[in-house]
């Protein structure tokens, strides 16, 4: 297992390193640049702008410049005074007043007074919040009523429960957000419709981000719980006389969920890092928005941060449920 785990960390590195490049070769490869947007700029403040923020340079060495700044830590000493171009997303304290500092985006180029560093520390514990509650709600729908389906194949549960499925993979975000803001919001008034604070924020925009994934997983479960209960090793586990709740839960269940798991690690990557589009609607201060506002803006480094961080979310995501497999099926080995 732990040569396997380093391998996935290799692995990691190499993917992180291609959606870099990627990524700032696709934004400079677009005409114009981050100040040509606005107003007409004069040459010589655009120069120093140009400078300042060293789009003057090649483009192989803004690339160095910026990517050593993200993945080379500093140890700053005591005293040490930052600076808007020195925030850093990632502080730890140290004996004798030194600190461990980690991962610096840049400032952004839109919003001068501000760094990506500090924008994601801001929005993604909220974006964070939202896509873990919206997680839970899939999970909570998805997993039962796929079983409930699997083990009454053919019947009423089964029918409404799929059908509930085809109405979650349908029915969009834009179309289920409204709808739950009219029906609990201003209908019954029991829920608020936008804003965000207490748990209560958090339902309505939760269960609109969350069903649709629920649909998702409720099919996957039906249709691969239905294949393992036709295996030898159930048909002796029940031959034994163990009992069907003890059979479905410790048998079947637990190997049905591998293609489940297989789903999940991109589902929890994109819950997590957030839905513009949920975040708009229920006015969530997310990091959703500011990831779409920085494409539009050209705001290479908040592009970049977002970039970065969404493909380190999925690929540990990914590992995550590659080392579940071994727990989930005992024939799977790593080594």
């Amino acid at each position: 297992m732990g040569k396997f785990i380093f391998r996935r960390f290799l692995w990691m590195l190499l993917v992180l390193f291609l959606v870099s490049v990627v990524t700032f070769a696709l934004m400079h490869s677009v005409p114009g640049g981050p100040f040509s947007r606005e107003k007409e700029v004069p040459p010589q403040i655009l120069e120093v702008l140009n400078a300042k923020y060293n789009l003057d340079a090649p483009l192989v060495q803004q690339y160095v410049d910026y990517m050593s700044a993200v993945i080379i830590p500093r140890v700053t000493p005591p005293g040490w005074t930052r600076t808007i171009s020195e925030d850093y997303l990632l502080n730890i304290g140290l004996p004798g007043d030194y600190a461990f500092r980690w991962m610096n985006f840049g400032p952004s180029f839109r919003e001068r007074n501000r760094t990506v560093s500090n924008m994601i520390a801001f929005h993604l514990p909220v974006t964070a919040q939202l896509g873990f509650a919206a997680l839970l709600v899939a999970l909570a729908i998805g997993v039962p009523a796929g079983t409930i389906a699997a083990l009454n194949r053919n019947t009423m549960y089964d029918y409404v429960g799929m059908g509930i499925a085809i109405v979650g993979v349908s029915v969009s975000t834009i179309t289920s957000g409204p709808l739950l803001q009219y029906i609990f919001g201003v209908n019954l008034k029991v829920l608020p419709i936008s804003g965000w604070g207490s748990w209560e924020f958090m339902v309505l925009p939760a269960f609109a981000l969350g069903f649709t994934e629920s649909a998702i997983i409720a099919r996957l479960t039906r249709a691969s719980l239905l294949q393992v209960l036709n295996e030898d090793y159930v048909r002796t586990a029940r031959a034994k006389g163990l009992r069907e709740s003890y059979v479905v839960v410790f048998h079947t269940l637990k190997n049905a969920l591998i293609p489940v798991i297989t789903v999940l690690g991109p589902i929890t990557a994109y819950l997590l890092t957030g839905s513009f589009v949920i975040e708009r609607i229920f006015g969530v201060p997310g990091i959703g928005e500011a990831f779409i506002t920085s494409i539009s803006n050209r705001d290479y480094p908040l592009i970049m941060g977002m970039v970065l961080l969404f493909a380190f979310f999925l690929v540990v995501a990914n590992t995550i449920v590659d080392i579940a497999y071994a727990w989930l099926d005992p024939r799977i080995r790593f080594d």
